[in-house]
C-alpha cells in the first residue's frame, strides 16, 4: 500500500476580541476538515484500478467509478469508487467497503465511536456531544442506526467475548456463573408494562478467591428467556473449554426457575448469602427473642461453622413453635423455614470459605444495575424490543473488561475478500 503524504497549510484568524474558546473551535473545524480530506485519500487507495476480481470463485467486473457518501469522525465525505457485478448480475460488490470495514455508511472508527457512546448515554446526548464537543453535527437517525448496526456485529458471534487476552489456566481456580433479571418500561403496541430484562455474568476467581475478571451478557424482556439463555449457554462452553480444570460454580438468589438450568452446567451450587442474610434480618426484626446479638452471631454461625444452616433452620422451627405470637411474626419465620429447606444444599458457606468459592451474587447484583438500570431506567424512559437489544449488547461488552477494545481491534483487521482476476490470454 502506497505512502500518503498531504500538506496543510491552516491559517488562523487571530482576533483579540474573540474569546479563546472560539479561537479552539475555529481550529477543531480546521481540523475536521483536514481529517476529512485524509479519510477521503485513503478510502480511495483501498480501490482498485478497475481490473476484473474473484469474488467467493465468482469473475466480477467493474461497472465503473460512482459516488457514494461517508460518515466519518470529523465529518461528511464523498468519493468516486469501483462497484463490480457479475455478467450474470446478482448483488454488487464494493472493494471499498469489503476491505475497509464499512459499516453501511460509516467507517470503523466513526462506528465505534458512535456505539460506545450510545451505550453510555441517550441518543440525543450522543448527539450533543459530538455537534457541540466534537463540532461534527449528526442527525440522530445515524446515531441509531449505527448503533444498531453495531450491535447486530456484536451479536452475531458471541465468540467476540474471546477476542481479549485471558489469564493462563493456572491462574483461574474458580469459575462462577450466575444469571438474574431486572424490570424495564417496555411499550408494545399500545401498552406500557414493566418487563424483566436479563442479565447473566461469568467471572473468574484465582486460587485465593480474588476476582480476576468478569464478562456480561444482557438481553431485552423476552418470552420464555430462550434466546438470551442460548447465548450464555454458548459463552459458559467457550469459557468452560479454556479452564477445563477449574471448579465451576453457579451462584443464585434462590429463583426456581434459574437453579436447574444452574445445576445442569456447574458442579457447585451456591446460594447468595446476602439473601439468605435478608431473611434472618427480617426475623430479628420482627421477633424480640432474636433481636440484640442474635443476628449477628446467626450470621457468624453461618459462615463459618460447618452444618450451620441445618442448625439454623432446626432453631427457627423451634423458634415458630415456642416464640411466635402474632399472625405477622409466625409468617416471617415461616418465609424463612420454607427459604432454608428450598436451599439447604446450596448454604455450605464454611466449606465454601476454606475452598476459596465465592458465596455472594454481588456481580450478577451489580450487573443489573450496571448494565440496565444505570443506563436504562432514568426517568421517563421506555423501551422497544430492538432498541433495549441494542444497548444492552453494547453496554453488555462495554463493561466485560477489554473485550469491547479488542472486539473492534479485531472487527477493523485488514482482511482482503477478493483477488486479482487473472488476465485473460488472447490466442
Amino acid at each position: 500500500m502506497p505512502k500518503i503524504t498531504i500538506t496543510y497549510t491552516i491559517e488562523l484568524e487571530i482576533d483579540s476580541e474573540k474569546s479563546f474558546l472560539e479561537h479552539e473551535e475555529n481550529i477543531q473545524r480546521k481540523l475536521n476538515q483536514a481529517g476529512c480530506d485524509l479519510t477521503a485519500q485513503a478510502l480511495k487507495n483501498y480501490d482498485t484500478d478497475g481490473s476484473p476480481i474473484i469474488v467467493n470463485n465468482q469473475r466480477m467486473t467493474s461497472k465503473g467509478l460512482t459516488f457514494r457518501h461517508y460518515q466519518t469522525m470529523w465529518g461528511e465525505i464523498s468519493i468516486v469508487r469501483h462497484i463490480y457485478q457479475t455478467s450474470k448480475g446478482g448483488a454488487p460488490f464494493c472493494p471499498v467497503d469489503a476491505t475497509c470495514k464499512i459499516i453501511n455508511m460509516a467507517t470503523p472508527y466513526f462506528a465505534r465511536s458512535i456505539a460506545w457512546k450510545y451505550a453510555q448515554i441517550g441518543t440525543r446526548n450522543v448527539q450533543y456531544d459530538l455537534t457541540h464537543n466534537h463540532l461534527r453535527p449528526v442527525h440522530i437517525d445515524i446515531v441509531q442506526r449505527l448503533s444498531a448496526l453495531a450491535a447486530a456485529e456484536v451479536q452475531k458471534d458471541d465468540a467476540c467475548y474471546t477476542y481479549a487476552p485471558q489469564p493462563a489456566p493456572e491462574q483461574v481456580q474458580t469459575i462462577a456463573l450466575s444469571l438474574d433479571g431486572t424490570c424495564l418500561l417496555m411499550i408494545e403496541g399500545e401498552e406500557r408494562n414493566w418487563r424483566q430484562a436479563m442479565c447473566g455474568s461469568i467471572t473468574l476467581y484465582d486460587p485465593t478467591g480474588d476476582r480476576i475478571n468478569s464478562i456480561y451478557l444482557g438481553a431485552a424482556p423476552q418470552e420464555g428467556k430462550s434466546d438470551f439463555l442460548i447465548r450464555l449457554n454458548l459463552l459458559w462452553e467457550q469459557t468452560r473449554q479454556s479452564y477445563p480444570a477449574a471448579q465451576s460454580v453457579g451462584i443464585s438468589d434462590g429463583a426456581r426457575d434459574f437453579k436447574p438450568w444452574l445445576a445442569a452446567r456447574t458442579g457447585i451450587q451456591v446460594l447468595d448469602f446476602y439473601h439468605v442474610s435478608e431473611y434472618l434480618s427480617a426475623i430479628s426484626a420482627e421477633i424480640t427473642a432474636c433481636r440484640g446479638s442474635w443476628l449477628e452471631e446467626t450470621l457468624h454461625q453461618l459462615k463459618h461453622e460447618v452444618g450451620a444452616a441445618e442448625t439454623i433452620l432446626t432453631e427457627l422451627k423451634e423458634l415458630l413453635d415456642t416464640r411466635c405470637y402474632t399472625s405477622k411474626s409466625k409468617e416471617v419465620v415461616n418465609k424463612a423455614i420454607v427459604y432454608f429447606e428450598s436451599n439447604l444444599w446450596r448454604m455450605n458457606y464454611a466449606v465454601y470459605r476454606e475452598q476459596s468459592i465465592p458465596i455472594g451474587s454481588g456481580v450478577i447484583e451489580a450487573a443489573c444495575k450496571s448494565l440496565v438500570k444505570t443506563r436504562m431506567c432514568g426517568s421517563s424512559m421506555k423501551w422497544k424490543t430492538p432498541g433495549a437489544n441494542t444497548v444492552l449488547s453494547l453496554r453488555s461488552l462495554a463493561l466485560s473488561g477489554d473485550c469491547w477494545e479488542y472486539f473492534w481491534k479485531q472487527y477493523g483487521e485488514y482482511k482482503t475478500t477478493y483477488t486479482m482476476a487473472p488476465k485473460k490470454v488472447r490466442k
